[in-house]
């Protein structure tokens, strides 16, 4: 008997008409990139150790043609993407290992929102006018003083703010994207949780980024505001299993040196259509563990809170 808290209703994708178009957010993250490359080696796995593998997330080059088909193929009543001839979804245990963030007892909540001058006590900013900012319907702080700041830590030596400011950046910019320029209240509202309260921000990104597919394939356009980069190296990954075998250990910083394929969204279209079951990497070089949390008490499903929005998504419907 199907189990009644698993969708059963599957509505094909592939048999609609592909094309909308959509974008993603793509904060200029050269600055920041070239502190990352200059930071002294033991400050770059002090920093490891402190924040996980979040470091070389922003080395990442994205290719837009291949967020822009991927998100045609997403089912947003199954939370998965229904390709011709699979299904598959990201899972929480992917990205944990990918993150090198496993505290799971803790999770984020969105609760009473973080105060923009509580993240900058924590920081050690000066509040002044110059560096909040709003652009409807998002607010919060300016990404220019933001870096300022960090340079000028850089410059001093003072490499325990140095790194507080680097993983701050790099959730506002890069896991928690609003608009361009700014980290605002959600991003803000994470890593002050993840910073003074042990809590994951793992379920919340994942969250972030199911529910921005939704939203993005419900009205057929839009902009996409999530880690971009985790879902571009996860499905690199899964339709590429023998390239990905050397990737095992430090996933993200080798991945962020892998040769792109540049390929246009026609032969990305192309690319995800030919995926058999034969030929997709089913478990990530990363991840070989048999563990994976597919329900919530008695219900058959897993409930991802995130700072913009939640999502319900049921990993037991692509596992293999």
């Amino acid at each position: 008997m199907a189990n009644k808290n698993i969708p059963s209703e599957k509505t094909s994708n592939v048999t609609k008409k592909h094309g909308f178009n959509v974008n993603f957010i793509r904060n200029p993250l050269g600055r920041l990139n070239s502190v990352i490359e200059n930071l002294p080696r033991f400050v770059k796995d002090e920093f490891v150790s402190e924040y996980g593998d979040i470091l070389y997330l922003p080395l990442i080059e994205v290719e837009e043609p291949a967020i822009r088909t991927l998100v045609q193929y997403w089912n947003v009543k199954l939370g998965v993407f229904e390709l011709p001839h699979i299904d598959t979804t990201p899972t929480l245990e992917e990205y944990q290992k990918l993150l090198g963030l496993f505290q799971l007892d803790k999770i984020y909540y969105q609760g009473l929102l973080t105060k923009e001058e509580d993240i900058l006590k924590l920081l050690d900013i000066k509040d002044n006018p110059g560096i909040r900012t709003a652009q409807k319907p998002f607010s919060g702080l300016k990404q220019k003083p933001l870096e300022d700041h960090l340079v000028h830590l850089v410059e001093n030596h003072q490499w325990v703010f140095v790194r507080l400011m680097l993983a701050f950046l790099i959730y506002g910019l890069v896991l928690f994207p609003s608009t361009q320029g700014m980290v605002d209240t959600a991003a803000i509202d994470v890593f002050y949780k993840v910073s003074k309260m042990g809590v994951s921000p793992v379920p919340a990104i994942l969250a972030d980024t199911f529910s921005d597919l939704t939203k993005c394939y419900i009205k057929q356009k839009g902009s996409i505001r999530c880690c971009v980069q985790l879902l571009y190296l996860w499905v690199e990954t899964h339709l590429h299993p023998a390239r990905s075998q050397n990737i095992y250990k430090d996933p993200i910083l080798r991945f962020s040196k892998w040769a792109s394929f540049s390929l246009t969204d026609v032969l990305w279209r192309e690319k995800l259509e030919n995926v058999t079951d034969k030929c997709y990497g089913w478990r990530s070089p990363w991840y070989k563990d048999d563990t994976v949390l597919m329900a919530c008490g008695d219900f058959s499903g897993v409930p991802l809170i995130g700072p913009r929005s939640s999502f319900l998504y049921f990993p037991c419907l692509v596992l293999r």
